[in-house]
């Protein structure tokens, strides 16, 4: 624990020495005449006087700090080889301290070195007990030349009681000494001593930390910065700060978020716990809440569970739901949802007055209503929001008509979406299953020994032992693997080969084409392609054979059952653009049963041009598709201004766009404006027309725009020469730019001189390549000026005098 710089360090040491004039004493000294360090050594004095090596010899001057290095320990220990430790440990926090000289930057060394040798020995409570002596020591009536180095003790005792128990027989010496200071000490101190004081106790409880502190930790605490923020997220998308410091236990980070949430008792507190896991999907049992938060980070920060994130959430149910705080609603509607969705909360079979198709199409309803948009649902949206057990009852038509119906209803009724909710936890806390969880039991047929699956596996105990790796890890190298290398994998042992099946493992895959592996995949695509839900070609369609491949793996992920493909990347060079159109047609034509269908398609990596038709294929059949994009290289996709105005009518949820100027118009900047939208976040701009009025988006709509969606980012790029005129005519004022490259041979000079005038206020990336006039020079330097968010900044000048 320590102050935010020098300067406040000094303030301190002068308030310090303010409060030693004016402080209060006991009775037993007179305050206004002595110092107020007098009572600290009074304290220490007492227990000097009955525990120190040589009682008898105890003065005043045996509890006070000295610079120099001890003679012998302050107290007797049972074995000689501890005296020698205590010795060395001394020194140590002299070093420490500053009183010793040392390499600079060897505080976390020090700090490490001074908590191991505090276990060492054959009895590591006496040699605590002696340090706890020695740090109290120093710190009464320091005296230093570095204004840091009382604060640089405190430290240490706050490092210390945060690892190890205060020996019982200084507990009480050590309460009221912490208590002194908190009582006459200046501010800063009276915190520190408070800190300590709640360290104690609750290394008492539930002991101390198991990881030595991270240098980051170590560096934080000598420049004062004793707390961190840390991220909890929450289910529902939601994630909190948190203050944490070096003695934060789960438990502490438990209550701050349950406050938030306006939970108060002990009973509604105990429901909620935490926990680690790559997303909400996939919460696990809670953590202990006497874990300490930093030694629990440590623990994440290995590369098997690097993508771990912690997780707050509810794990009982047996207090009524909360509904005054519109997080804690968020959250409890996200977590039971799930469990709805999954097929854990079992519809009553007796629902008077209505039946359970009517009430599963009010709980679709209502489902609609809480994501707070206002067109209708699509058949994809309206069957995942079905039991799949009632599904099949009745017809899709039936389906659709009572969603709407009672979406209707809600709309009318002027619901919310915090209120749709609401309704939907009030319905599904009434369920008989309502806060139990289902265990799914697979069932493998006939038990196999352990000798069993060793013949199965291999025939040496070595690769035994490979075998029953756990199947996290297991996941972790096959992440590391190109396919072909994961396919072989697969094949040494079942335990392999049952991870090479699992679904998280083909959720995200990258799919180089190539005459050796290719085959293989359309092979693994016909078995796993229903698992799919990001799918990156990667090919070079320079030969027939390679056309073709790329061929039929589009045509499997189009058939492929119960498809959930939502994100497309293709990246390379095709020359039957007309074949792949094709393929991509039945591709996007295939909506699928049970999913939303497409939500992102990047072509930025494809040179190819295709026709208006494949897009218009996607957005009909995916509307609900959240990122186009199409800017690819050359020769460009010069999608038509009606088709993309056609588009965005299809896909209201489309916030990502990426194309060419040729695409755009005023027509086109208005129909984002359109109400019952998705916020448009990111636009894209490629230009290479200097036609007049190509890709202008005019001020006005601009100004709309700006004022519609405040977090929209525009990207402009200009690959290849362009007027100077047209360039200042795409640049209208109002216009959020965040980036701008420019690559031309003509004078950017007005240019430049625009991009500051327009954009000095939310520019962030500039890159220009051209001729390097004394025009454009000087106005790159004002440029920078004035631009002051400029995180990135490239220039390619040629032909600049010398």
């Amino acid at each position: 624990m320590g102050t935010a710089g020098s300067t406040t360090r000094v303030q301190n040491t002068i308030s310090l020495s303010k409060h030693q004039k004016q402080g209060h004493c006991p009775r037993s000294l007179d305050w206004k005449v002595r110092n107020p360090q007098d009572w600290l050594v009074e304290i220490l004095l007492a227990f000097a006087h009955q525990h120190f090596r040589s009682p008898e010899n105890v003065t005043r001057s045996s509890v006070k700090y000295i610079k120099m290095p001890l003679s012998e320990p302050l107290l007797p220990h049972s074995d000689p080889s501890l005296d020698e430790l205590a010795l060395e440990i001394f020194r140590v926090v002299l070093t420490f301290m500053g009183d010793l000289p040392c390499a600079p930057n060897s505080e976390v060394v020090l700090t490490h070195r001074l908590l191991e040798m505090c276990g060492e020995g054959p009895c590591p409570q006496e040699l605590q007990l002696e340090v706890y002596c020695q740090i109290l020591k120093q710190l009464t009536y320091t005296s230093s030349s570095k204004s840091d180095k009382y604060y640089r003790v405190w430290q240490l005792l706050y490092t210390m009681l945060a690892y190890y128990l205060c020996p019982a027989p200084l507990q009480s010496t050590m309460k009221k000494y912490l208590k002194a200071v908190g009582t006459h000490g200046n501010a800063s101190l009276a915190g520190v001593a408070k800190a300590c004081y709640q360290q104690l106790e609750r290394t008492r409880v539930i002991g101390g930390r198991s990881r030595y502190p991270s240098p980051m930790e170590i560096k934080a605490l000598l420049i004062g910065r004793s707390q961190r923020w840390i991220f909890v997220n929450i289910p529902g998308s939601s994630r909190q700060a948190v203050h944490v410091n070096m003695g934060t236990t789960l438990g502490d980070v438990i209550h701050s978020l349950c406050t938030r949430l306006g939970v108060s008792t002990q009973e509604r507190v105990a429901e909620y716990g935490v926990t680690w896991a790559e997303d909400a999907e996939s919460l696990e049992s809670p953590l202990n809440p006497s874990l300490y938060i930093l030694d629990l980070l440590q623990e994440m920060q290995t590369p098997e569970r690097m993508s771990f994130k912690l997780w707050f959430y509810q794990i009982h149910w047996e207090q009524p739901l909360e509904f005054n705080n519109k997080l804690c609603v968020d959250m409890q509607y996200h977590q039971v949802l799930k469990l709805y969705e999954t097929g854990q909360l079992l519809l009553r079979k007796e629902h008077a007055p209505i039946s359970q198709a009517e009430l599963a199409s009010r709980m679709a309803a209502l489902k609609h209503r809480a994501t707070a948009v206002f067109h209708p649902p699509n058949r994809c949206e309206v069957q995942a929001s079905i039991p799949a057990d009632l599904w099949p009852a009745y017809n899709e038509e039936y389906w659709m008509k009572k969603v709407l119906a009672y979406l209707t209803q809600l709309l009318e009724a002027g619901m919310s979406h915090l209120g749709a909710k609401q309704n939907f936890l009030d319905i599904a806390s009434s369920f008989p299953l309502f806060g139990t969880t289902l265990l799914e039991i697979a069932n493998s047929g006939v038990r196999e020994t352990p000798e069993q699956l060793l013949t199965a596996g291999t025939n040496s105990e070595e690769k035994a032992e490979w075998a029953q790796l756990p199947a996290q890890a297991l996941a972790l190298i096959y992440s590391l693997l190109p396919f072909p290398d994961k396919f072989s994998m697969s094949l040494t042992c079942r335990p392999w080969a049952q991870v090479f099946s699992s679904p998280s493992l083909w959720q995200k895959v990258v799919i180089r084409v190539k005459p050796a592996s290719s085959k293989t995949w359309i092979l693994m695509l016909k078995q796993y392609g229903h698992f799919i839900k990001s799918a990156r070609i990667k090919f070079d369609c320079t030969d027939e054979q390679c056309h073709e491949l790329v061929s039929t793996i589009i045509d499997q992920l189009c058939h492929s059952r119960n498809s959930r493909l939502q994100s497309l990347f293709l990246a390379g060079f095709c020359v039957h653009l007309e074949d792949l159109q094709t393929n991509l047609k039945s591709l996007f034509g295939a909506a699928p049963i049970a999913y939303p269908g497409l939500t992102e398609v990047d072509f930025t990596n494809f040179p190819g041009q295709f026709e208006d038709s494949v897009f218009l294929s996607l957005a009909r059949n995916n509307p609900s598709l959240e990122k186009l994009l199409i800017a690819n290289k050359h020769p460009v996709i010069r999608l038509q201004p009606e088709a993309l105005l056609s588009i965005l009518r299809s896909c209201r949820r489309l916030s990502h766009l990426a194309v060419w100027g040729y695409s755009l118009s005023d027509m086109v900047g208005e129909a984002f404006l359109e109400k019952l939208r998705a916020p448009l976040q990111l636009l894209k701009v490629f230009y290479d027309s200097p036609a007049p009025d190509c890709g202008i988006i005019y001020n006005n709509v601009w100004k709309n725009l700006k004022n519609t969606f405040p977090d929209l980012h525009v990207h402009l790029h200009f690959p290849m020469d362009i007027p100077i005129c047209h360039i200042l005519d795409i640049l209208q004022p109002d216009m959020p730019l965040v980036s701008i490259e420019i690559c031309s041979t003509l004078d950017l000079s007005r240019v430049l001189k625009r991009v500051s005038e327009f954009y000095h206020h939310c520019l962030r990336r500039l890159s220009v390549q051209g001729p390097g006039t004394p025009e454009v020079l000087q106005e790159s330097v004002e440029l920078q000026k004035l631009c002051r968010k400029l995180k990135e900044v490239k220039y390619n000048f040629t032909g600049i005098p010398t």
